[in-house]
C-alpha cells in the first residue's frame, strides 16, 4: 500500500524492513524550528510500525490498499 503523509516520522520508519519511504519536498514554516514534509510511503502488506510521536500535524492519503493507524 501507498501514501503520502505531511510530518511523518522518516529515520525510525526509514530503518525498518517492508517500509520504503521517499520524500517528495521540505518547506520551513513560519514558526521557527518547525518545518512541512511531504512523503510517499510504501508499506508491504502486513508491514506494521510501533506507536511514536511528532511535534504537528499528519495528513494521510492512502493511495492503494488499507491503513490502520491509532491516535491516542
Amino acid at each position: 500500500m501507498s501514501l503520502s503523509a505531511l510530518l511523518f516520522p522518516s529515520d525510525a520508519m526509514a530503518q525498518q524492513s517492508g517500509i520504503k519511504r521517499i520524500d517528495l519536498q521540505r518547506h520551513d514554516l513560519s514558526v521557527f524550528g518547525y518545518e512541512t514534509v511531504q512523503a510517499r510511503i510504501d508499506f508491504e502488506p502486513g508491514t506494521a510500525f510501533g506507536m511514536h510521536s511528532h511535534p504537528g500535524e499528519e495528513v494521510i492519503y492512502v493511495l492503494e490498499g488499507l491503513l490502520e493507524c491509532k491516535f491516542q
